[in-house]
């Protein structure tokens, strides 16, 4: 996934289910998941288990709200009013990336984030205090125009962090020659932004921040919406990584 990333290891929780492989796509199942998840001892246990066994639909909008309540329950006492913002920031950026895209593997998607978010701060609460990134680069070597705009700007920052987080997944996806073509085409479009919007070296006007807000969600819906396919077909990467 493309943000706080939880390596969950644990077998899956209640005796029952631990005896039967997923089953997908019956009242019956539902139930059986429902149970688990609820029955689940720890947020990591109910984590582990909506991982294992999420059914990649709107379902997984019921269950992964099961989970992240079990992990509040453990982890937002622990919190201090700064870490519990930090916290709900997080789980807005998951929610925000899939906001827009159409289809139920979307939903699953936007609750698997949430789950991750919310079980890897359990697990580790001190990851609340820390100061939140402001953009997907260090701010404080913000050199171009557009650089300096997005680390101004708290909704522009997020659009590039998710932006940031769906590259990474879609790189993680291809194969070496396909990542070097993935950089080049988004180093190309990344490029065109600053002129499409008229990002220059004044203060960026309403409508500039608007642009580059739009531009940066219609990048990371087209990627997210290409993750879930045949990637490099989608992105009509070249045959072998090469540029034409």
């Amino acid at each position: 996934m493309r943000r706080l990333t939880l390596v969950l290891l644990l077998a899956c929780s209640g005796a029952a289910i631990a005896q039967e492989p997923c089953q997908f796509f019956s009242d019956a199942a539902r139930e059986a998941m429902t149970q688990a998840l609820e029955a689940a001892a720890s947020c990591r246990k109910a984590a582990a288990e909506f991982d294992r066994c999420r059914w990649g639909s709107s379902a997984d909008a019921g269950f992964g709200s099961i989970v992240v309540n079990k992990c509040q329950k453990e982890l937002l006492p622990k919190l201090s009013a700064t870490g519990k913002a930090n916290f709900e920031h997080e789980q807005y950026l998951c929610s925000y990336e899939y906001a827009k895209q159409q289809g139920t593997i979307f939903l699953s998607e936007d609750w698997h984030c949430q789950v991750d978010t919310a079980a890897t701060f359990a697990g580790d609460p001190t990851i609340a205090d820390q100061p939140p990134a402001r953009a997907s680069f260090d701010c404080g070597k913000a050199q171009s125009a557009l650089e300096q705009a997005i680390c101004s700007d708290r909704k522009l920052g997020d659009a590039d962090i998710v932006l940031s987080r769906s590259l990474h997944a879609v790189i993680s996806a291809l194969q070496p020659p396909e990542r070097a073509a993935m950089m080049n085409q988004q180093q190309e479009w990344l490029a065109g932004v600053p002129k499409k919007c008229r990002v220059g070296e004044d203060e960026l006007s309403a409508s500039s921040r608007s642009c580059v807000r739009k531009e940066f969600e219609a990048r990371f819906q087209e990627l997210d919406a290409c993750s879930v396919g045949e990637t490099a077909a989608c992105l009509k990467l070249p045959q072998g990584g090469s540029q034409p």
